[in-house]
Protein backbone atom coordinates (compact mmCIF):
# COMPACT_ATOMS: atom_id res chain seq x y z
CA UNK A 1 0.00 0.00 0.00
CA UNK A 2 1.46 3.50 -0.67
CA UNK A 3 2.22 5.90 1.67
CA UNK A 4 -0.41 8.75 2.20
CA UNK A 5 0.77 11.40 -0.22
CA UNK A 6 2.68 9.44 -1.77
CA UNK A 7 3.15 10.14 -5.84
CA UNK A 8 2.15 7.00 -8.22
CA UNK A 9 4.76 9.44 -10.78
CA UNK A 10 7.08 11.76 -10.41
CA UNK A 11 6.17 15.08 -11.28
CA UNK A 12 8.46 15.52 -14.23
CA UNK A 13 7.28 11.77 -15.80
CA UNK A 14 3.81 13.00 -15.10
CA UNK A 15 4.17 16.16 -17.42
CA UNK A 16 6.15 13.95 -20.00
CA UNK A 17 3.08 11.93 -20.20
CA UNK A 18 0.74 14.90 -20.30
CA UNK A 19 3.33 16.84 -23.07
CA UNK A 20 2.90 13.46 -24.73
CA UNK A 21 -0.99 13.67 -24.98
CA UNK A 22 -0.68 17.39 -26.69
CA UNK A 23 1.78 16.23 -28.66
CA UNK A 24 -0.70 13.40 -30.01
CA UNK A 25 -3.49 16.05 -30.26
CA UNK A 26 -1.78 18.43 -31.68
CA UNK A 27 -0.86 15.85 -34.47
CA UNK A 28 -4.19 14.18 -34.98
CA UNK A 29 -6.33 17.65 -35.40
CA UNK A 30 -3.15 19.09 -37.90
CA UNK A 31 -2.13 16.06 -39.54
CA UNK A 32 1.81 17.46 -38.86
CA UNK A 33 4.77 15.44 -38.07
CA UNK A 34 8.35 15.32 -37.37
CA UNK A 35 10.02 18.78 -37.37
CA UNK A 36 6.69 20.47 -37.97
CA UNK A 37 4.85 18.60 -35.62
CA UNK A 38 7.18 19.75 -32.85
CA UNK A 39 7.48 22.89 -34.12
CA UNK A 40 3.64 23.72 -33.73
CA UNK A 41 3.52 22.17 -30.17
CA UNK A 42 6.51 24.16 -28.89
CA UNK A 43 4.31 26.99 -29.94
CA UNK A 44 1.78 26.01 -28.79
CA UNK A 45 2.99 25.39 -25.21
CA UNK A 46 5.61 28.42 -24.61
CA UNK A 47 8.18 26.19 -24.95
CA UNK A 48 7.71 23.30 -22.91
CA UNK A 49 10.25 20.68 -23.11
CA UNK A 50 11.00 17.55 -20.82
CA UNK A 51 14.79 19.03 -21.60
CA UNK A 52 14.21 22.11 -19.63
CA UNK A 53 13.18 20.10 -16.22
CA UNK A 54 16.42 19.68 -15.02
CA UNK A 55 18.36 16.12 -14.90
CA UNK A 56 18.40 14.47 -11.66
CA UNK A 57 15.86 16.39 -10.02
CA UNK A 58 12.22 16.78 -9.99
CA UNK A 59 10.66 19.74 -10.70
CA UNK A 60 8.48 21.32 -7.94
CA UNK A 61 4.94 21.73 -7.42
CA UNK A 62 5.22 25.20 -8.47
CA UNK A 63 6.91 24.21 -11.84
CA UNK A 64 4.52 21.07 -12.38
CA UNK A 65 1.36 23.73 -12.35
CA UNK A 66 3.15 25.94 -14.64
CA UNK A 67 3.56 23.56 -17.31
CA UNK A 68 -0.03 21.94 -16.80
CA UNK A 69 -1.03 25.20 -17.62
CA UNK A 70 0.69 25.69 -20.32
CA UNK A 71 -0.54 21.91 -21.59
CA UNK A 72 -4.25 23.10 -20.63
CA UNK A 73 -3.59 26.35 -22.81
CA UNK A 74 -2.67 23.95 -25.74
CA UNK A 75 -5.56 21.70 -25.57
CA UNK A 76 -7.83 24.55 -25.05
CA UNK A 77 -6.43 25.79 -28.53
CA UNK A 78 -6.82 23.12 -30.44
CA UNK A 79 -10.84 23.95 -30.55
CA UNK A 80 -13.46 21.74 -31.86
CA UNK A 81 -13.59 22.56 -35.37
CA UNK A 82 -12.56 20.55 -38.20
CA UNK A 83 -9.26 18.51 -38.23
CA UNK A 84 -6.60 19.25 -40.78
Amino acid sequence: MAQPGARALPRNAAAALYLAWVRGAVAQRTGLRGKDLEARVRQMTGGVSPAAWGRGRDMSEAELADVLARLNRAFGGLGHGHSR
